[in-house]
C-alpha cells in the first residue's frame, strides 16, 4: 500500500493575494523540477468542516525544519552539504522566477 506523510497549513482566510501565492508556488515547483530539485510538494486545499478554515495539504518534510535537520548528530558533513546544495538549487528555481521565498 502506498503511504505518504502529510502536513497541512491553516489558512485563516483565502483572498486573491493567496491564490496567486498558489499560482506562483505551483510556477515554482515546475520550474524546480526542471532543475531536478522539486519543492515541498502540494497536493491541494481542503476545509475544515466545523471551523470552515482552509488548509493547504503539503508533503511533510522530516523533522519540520531547516535547523533541526541540520542538527541531527547523525548526520555527516557531507550529507548536510548535499541538502544545502538541495535547497540552494531550490531558491534559484524560486529566484528565476523574481520571487522571494519567505514565511508570515
Amino acid at each position: 500500500m502506498w503511504q505518504c506523510s502529510l502536513s497541512t497549513k491553516k489558512l485563516s482566510n483565502i483572498s486573491e493575494e493567496f491564490l496567486n501565492e498558489w499560482r506562483l508556488h505551483l510556477q515554482c515547483q515546475c520550474e524546480a523540477l526542471s532543475n531536478g530539485s522539486g519543492l515541498v510538494p502540494l497536493f491541494g486545499i481542503t476545509q475544515d468542516p466545523n471551523t470552515k478554515n482552509y488548509m493547504v495539504v503539503m508533503g511533510k518534510m522530516p523533522l519540520d525544519n531547516l535547523r533541526n535537520n541540520l542538527m541531527v548528530k547523525k548526520y555527516n558533513p557531507n550529507d548536510k552539504f548535499n541538502n544545502l546544495l538541495l535547497i540552494s538549487a531550490q531558491l534559484e528555481a524560486i529566484h528565476k522566477l523574481d520571487l522571494v521565498h519567505g514565511d508570515r
